[in-house]
């Protein structure tokens, strides 16, 4: 599946640009994240990002995951083992 990572001029932008929701001015844009109520299809909206300006980097399944979502898939920190009290 084809995946961009796209970036607004401005980092702090949080909302939604042709129908694709940003967060620190980024996003990650394929057909799952689309909104196809819009009537576009991927190509398009890669064409208007474009058109505004913004920058469009096309990415692999491997290296999004790196860039953006590497805390979601970290496992949770473990906490020190506790010692059971020993009834009296």
């Amino acid at each position: 599946m084809t995946r961009y990572i796209v970036t607004v001029p401005n980092p702090k932008y949080n909302g939604k640009a042709a129908g694709v929701r940003f967060q620190d001015g980024r996003a990650v844009v394929d057909d799952l994240t689309i909104d196809k109520s819009l009537g576009h299809e991927l190509p398009e909206v890669i064409t208007i990002f474009k058109n505004l300006g913004y920058n469009i980097q096309e990415v692999e399944e491997p290296t999004m995951a790196k860039a953006i979502i590497p805390a979601m898939v970290a496992p949770p920190a473990k906490s020190p083992a506790r010692k059971k009290k020993q009834p009296a």
